[in-house]
């Protein structure tokens, strides 16, 4: 009876870690530039502003551990690309000119194609 149970346990882990839907973004504050040049170049500047990470307890070694924030945590790609959409701007897509995750905020400055 336990072995079965710890069997459709694992089993339900595996299906659940499997899965490949995607977790909805959080909310953040953000903010988007957009500029069109007289010879036709569209570019635009996307922030988004987050809370700066905590402090946690000191590791074995007493050194205080940072959380860290990147690009791939807070899904920049996927944050741009439904601003993009929203604005309806850059309709053929876009090109990173830069891209910069600092503390508390991050940036990307791009260009339509």
């Amino acid at each position: 009876m336990i072995r079965t149970f710890i069997l459709v346990m694992c089993a339900s882990v595996l299906v659940a870690c499997s899965t490949g839907a995607t977790k909805p973004l959080s909310p953040l504050k953000e903010s988007f530039d957009k500029q069109q040049f007289s010879n036709g170049v569209e570019v635009f500047t996307y922030k988004v502003f987050f809370p700066e990470p905590k402090i946690v307890p000191a590791d074995r070694l007493n050194r205080p551990v940072k959380e860290t924030t990147n690009a791939k945590s807070l899904r920049l790609d996927d944050r741009l690309t439904q601003r993009l959409e929203a604005e309806g701007y850059c309709a053929d897509g876009y090109r990173k000119l830069e891209q910069v995750v600092g503390y508390g905020n991050a940036r990307i400055r791009g260009e339509c194609l």
